[in-house]
């Protein structure tokens, strides 16, 4: 039986070559070439580990780890929202902690406040429980994307995660849906279930120092392919 290809795949390829530089091993998008540069690098303040002569440097995750520490789900979990929750983020019944070591959730919220903008080309859902119903039905909860500007101008996006027919992973889904990450930025889930953790990978696409501009510096640096799905890059 001939199989055909996964519409899922194909546009989650289609997705990532138009927020990652060079995803499919295409030129570089129109613009790119005026992005801040240091010789064959482009770079900024948090770039690291760039490869190869003028490539970007590959998209790492920013990891926000959501854990229900009771027995019963709780509903309208908000992640971000960085300058109204930088200093106080907690959430009853909920733990928020940073998945990355040496930074805590709150140094993260603070470094978006202070103006560490970024956009997210991937959004990474990975779920874990003692039950294996409970890891598998938590990203597919729906999840909403909020974002405002300051003259009260608001856009809410429903985020309802799919898996697709090829999957073999149970407990993880990806979103490829772009979205600008700043301090009015805010991810709420419709509940996080009892006794589960839910880890989100936010992979930015783009970062954004909205004060470089001050200093008359490059304010944007954008990333390559994260590599996270080989059937993706191997076309």
């Amino acid at each position: 039986m001939e199989n055909y290809p996964s519409k899922y795949f194909q546009d989650a390829y289609e997705s990532a070559n138009n927020e990652f530089l060079g995803f499919g091993g295409e030129d570089l998008p129109f613009g790119a070439e005026d992005l801040p540069m240091d010789g064959d690098f482009y770079m900024d303040d948090d770039n690291f580990n760039a490869e190869g002569p003028k490539s970007a440097p590959t998209s790492q995750p920013y990891v926000i780890v959501i854990e229900n520490t009771t027995t019963a789900a709780v509903s309208n979990v908000t992640i971000l929202d960085a300058a109204q929750r930088q200093n106080n983020f907690a959430v009853s019944g909920i733990s928020l902690t940073y998945g990355l070591t040496n930074i805590t959730y709150q140094q993260f919220l603070s470094s978006i406040a202070a103006g560490r903008s970024f956009k997210v080309g991937l959004t990474r859902l990975v779920g874990s429980s003692t039950s294996t119903s409970n890891a598998e039905s938590q990203v597919l909860t729906t999840t909403t994307v909020t974002t405002k500007d300051i003259n009260g101008n608001e856009i809410t996006k429903p985020l309802i995660p799919q898996k697709d027919s090829y999957q073999q992973i149970n407990n993880q889904t990806d979103l490829w849906y772009p979205y600008m990450v700043d301090e009015l930025t805010r991810i709420v889930f419709d509940s996080i279930l009892g006794s589960t953790m839910l880890k989100v990978y936010l992979y930015p696409a783009a970062k954004i120092n909205k004060f470089d501009q001050l200093k008359q510096r490059g304010s944007t640096s954008r990333y390559g392919n994260p590599k996270l799905d080989k059937i993706l890059t191997a076309r």
